[in-house]
Order: C-alpha cells, then sequence, then structure tokens
C-alpha cells in the first residue's frame, strides 16, 4: 500500500482544523448564551418551562401517532420530568442534589434509549426517504440536548462548589478591608457579580489552576 497523496493529507489535515474551529466557536457561543442567560433570567426560565412541556407533548405524540417504543419515550418524557423539577429552583443548583443526579442519570439513559432503538430501526428512516444520519442528529439536537445545554448555560452555582475557587474567595476574603467611603466611590456596573453561572465558574476556575 504506497503512501497517501498530498491532497489526502491537506483534506485530513484541514478537516481537524475544521472541527477544532467549530469546537472553539461553540465554545464561544455557549459562554455569550450563558451571559445572556444571567442577565435576563426570569425570561430564560420561561423559555425553557414552555420548551419542556412541548417536549414532553412532542414525546406523548411520538408514542401515540408513531408508535415509538414505550421505554425510551417514558424515560424521555421522566427526564424531562426532572429538568423541570431542576428548574424551579433556576438559575441556582447545588451539583450535589439528588435532583441534578437523577436528572444526569436520566440524560444519559434517554440518550442511549433512543440510540439503541435507531440503530435497530434503519427501515423507519428508508421507508420515508430521509437519511438516518441527519436524521437522527437533529431529533438528539431536539429532543435529548436542547433543555439540558438551555438549563447548563444558564445554571448557577456557588464558587466554593468548584475546585480552585473556594481558596481564590477565602484569598480575597483575607484582603485588606474597605471603608464605606470606598464603596460609595464604585461606580454602579462595574462591581463584580456576586454569582456565576456555570460555564463562567467553570472557566474561572480553570484559570485559576493555569495561573498555578
Amino acid at each position: 500500500m504506497g503512501l497517501p497523496s498530498f491532497f489526502v493529507l491537506l483534506v485530513y489535515v484541514a478537516g481537524y482544523f475544521m472541527l477544532a474551529f467549530a469546537a472553539v466557536c461553540l465554545a464561544c457561543g455557549l459562554y455569550y448564551f450563558a451571559d445572556l442567560a444571567e442577565e435576563y433570567t426570569q425570561i430564560t426560565k420561561t423559555v425553557i418551562r414552555y420548551t419542556i412541556f412541548t417536549e414532553i407533548v412532542i414525546h406523548f405524540l411520538l408514542l401515540i401517532i408513531e408508535r415509538f417504543p414505550i421505554l425510551p419515550s417514558l424515560i424521555g418524557i421522566s427526564a424531562h420530568a426532572m429538568y423541570y423539577l431542576l428548574l424551579l429552583s433556576f438559575p441556582f443548583v447545588a451539583i450535589s442534589s439528588p435532583q441534578f443526579i437523577a436528572a444526569c442519570i436520566l440524560f444519559v439513559a434517554s440518550l442511549v434509549s433512543w440510540f439503541l432503538f435507531f440503530s435497530g430501526n434503519h427501515d423507519l428512516f428508508y421507508s420515508n426517504n430521509i437519511t438516518p444520519g441527519y436524521s437522527v442528529a437533529f431529533f438528539y439536537v431536539s429532543m435529548v440536548f436542547l433543555v439540558p445545554t438551555a438549563l447548563f448555560v444558564g445554571l448557577t452555582v456557588n464558587d466554593s462548589q468548584l475546585p480552585g475557587m473556594t481558596e481564590a474567595s477565602s484569598s480575597g476574603a483575607r484582603g485588606p478591608r474597605r471603608s464605606k467611603s470606598d464603596d460609595s466611590m464604585e461606580i454602579p456596573g462595574l462591581n463584580k457579580k456576586k454569582r456565576r453561572n456555570l460555564i463562567s465558574s467553570a472557566v474561572a476556575s480553570i484559570g485559576y489552576y493555569a495561573k498555578q
């Protein structure tokens, strides 16, 4: 077997660069939406609530009209019901809470159950003249990943719940005390926010370790 041509190598290298670029763009987009969700918390909460209700209805329609299997449908409905419980305390979340752990378990269970269903029912796509790969990807994005992603970019945790942030917070607490006159000189809008969304806290934690 001969060595691959220069063109093939170029295509592979360019392809990996494009994947890396897409990952960076996705991370920047999530960070931007996290800031929007932190700024407009009530609007974000309302949008996520109606999205959860819509997806629960769609699961029932797929179960009744399209005769989709009961197990993946019920797991999907249960997962969205757990997302709704997380939404009650939105944007705050305790990572060690039973609701958060149960939501993560149901998310993985929904992902696996739908994968097993689609991998064993290729006729579902060919009988309707649709491409399996793109169809499954679109289904996953809209029915499995949409609500968890929206919750992820909007959830807020305490800085002490992430590695490295406890030390940073305590070191900041040991700093020089400010007088009331110093507080009165602060410019509104420039003060540091007292809470962080999950993505901002993760980025801050990574930055803390990078400086060590």
